[in-house]
């Protein structure tokens, strides 16, 4: 995303190991000297961020795979469980990769989508149909 032409910035990106089990990314960047014509337009950034969200969450690292399915299928059973256990389900045991998807980030999102059958519990539909939708 920073290295679109319209944000006018000169970008190189790097991965570093941190440990065997982890990596880092780090993006150096300079902003180019503005010429007197050019105006960032936000719709072109706000299309060229979702495009990257998109690829990232729906095809490189998505949150719903046929594994996770099974095991959460197999967690939920045919219950509704407490919110925190839900989260702790899909985003902490099964998706480890999003241990940075903090439980207030979870009732935020969860505001925006629709209402759950039991409010503060979750089902293993929902719970699918969320990740589905949130990813």
């Amino acid at each position: 995303l920073l290295s679109i032409p319209e944000l006018q910035m000169n970008c190189s990106f790097h991965e570093m190991d941190i440990s065997i089990y982890k990596k880092a990314s780090i993006a150096i960047c300079q902003k180019r000297k503005p010429s007197n014509t050019t105006r960032i337009d936000i719709n072109t950034i706000l299309s060229a961020e979702k495009v990257l969200l998109d690829q990232h969450f729906q095809k490189a690292n998505p949150f719903l795979t046929s594994k996770i399915e099974l095991q959460l299928q197999q967690k939920f059973g045919n219950e509704s469980v407490s919110l925190m256990k839900a989260h702790s389900w899909m985003f902490e045991e099964f998706n480890a990769s999003l241990l940075d998807y903090s439980f207030e980030m979870f009732l935020e999102d969860l505001a925006m989508f629709p209402s759950l059958k039991i409010p503060n519990e979750m089902n293993i539909e929902e719970a699918l149909a969320f990740l589905a939708t949130m990813q």
